[in-house]
């Protein structure tokens, strides 16, 4: 059983937690690459100078760590990779979001391209990021949705990753005279993190971002993390369909294991011929399920 943690707000409880994501696999990628998702919250957020972690409410958010906390718990609401045993204290997904000592093109750990909760890419990497523009519109929430409503976003970032002289005081000031700088979800341009400021007492929503995620095997059966003979004993153990050989054949070589994912050879005449013959047992019992 879960244990929630005793500071935990009750509105927490009143969410419906997905038991599922809605996310797309991003396409053009191979088993073993690195890539992110980055979304904008379903919610809108407020400002307070409460620091605390967890937020004494999830609609208010003071300072980078609190911010964070936000963007991780919507990921886990709608069941994002690296959520499932989240504690509900650390933040694992960040924010698009700067404060003097720590600009977002700095704070932010990106380790490859990033894509939209529907698949669709983003920026090639943190350069690209913050290039001046992106290649797609972040205006899909964590669900996979497209956002209908409110398109500001608090980010006190200007468009190429620097802090912007309007952070609402740092991120803790609710102050009506006080000004953040917010993006637009619906700019591919300089506004999608740098379109205006707005008064620090008002709502916005977050852009998360999800850690390093790593395209999976379909073919590792033993999970050892590579692509082997084994696998393939196991498949003919089990039984095998199309699906199950192609894949096998595609990711065959690949280790995980390695710091440098090992290229997928091009299958030889020897697999060619293993997967001829095991096709055409396809009558016989390696076949059933």
């Amino acid at each position: 059983m879960t244990r929630w943690p005793s500071r935990l707000p009750i509105l927490v409880l009143l969410f419906t937690f997905a038991t599922s994501s809605a996310t797309a696999q991003p396409a053009g990628l191979q088993p073993g690459d690195s890539y992110h998702l980055i979304f904008a919250t379903s919610g809108v957020q407020g400002l307070s100078s409460d620091t605390s972690l967890p937020p004494s409410n999830v609609g208010f958010f003071g300072g980078l760590d609190q911010a964070d906390w936000i963007a991780t718990f919507h990921a886990f609401n709608a069941g994002l990779p690296e959520t499932a045993d989240w504690d509900f204290l650390n933040p694992i997904y960040q924010t698009v979001l700067s404060t003097t000592d720590s600009p977002a093109l700095e704070r932010l750990e990106i380790a490859g391209p990033l894509f939209r909760t529907d698949g669709v890419l983003v920026a090639e990497g943190l350069e690209d990021l913050f290039d001046g523009g992106i290649l797609a519109p972040v205006n899909v929430d964590e669900f996979g949705g497209v956002i209908v409503g409110s398109d500001d976003v608090w980010t006190g970032t200007e468009a190429s990753g620097a802090t912007s002289s309007s952070t609402c005081a740092e991120l803790v000031s609710n102050s009506s005279v006080i000004d953040g700088r917010v993006g637009t979800i619906n700019s591919t341009l300089a506004a999608w993190t740098s379109a205006s400021d707005r008064s620090c007492n008002l709502t916005a929503r977050l852009y998360g971002i999800s850690p390093a995620l790593t395209v999976p095997l379909t073919a590792d059966f033993d999970g050892d993390l590579d692509v082997d003979g084994v696998d393939f004993l196991l498949l003919q153990q089990n039984g095998a369909d199309a699906e199950d050989l192609e894949n096998w054949v595609r990711e065959f070589g690949t280790d995980l294991n390695a710091d440098a994912v090992l290229a997928v050879p091009e299958p030889g005449g020897f697999l060619l011929a293993l997967v001829a013959i095991v096709f055409g047992a396809g009558r016989g019992r390696f076949w059933n399920r």
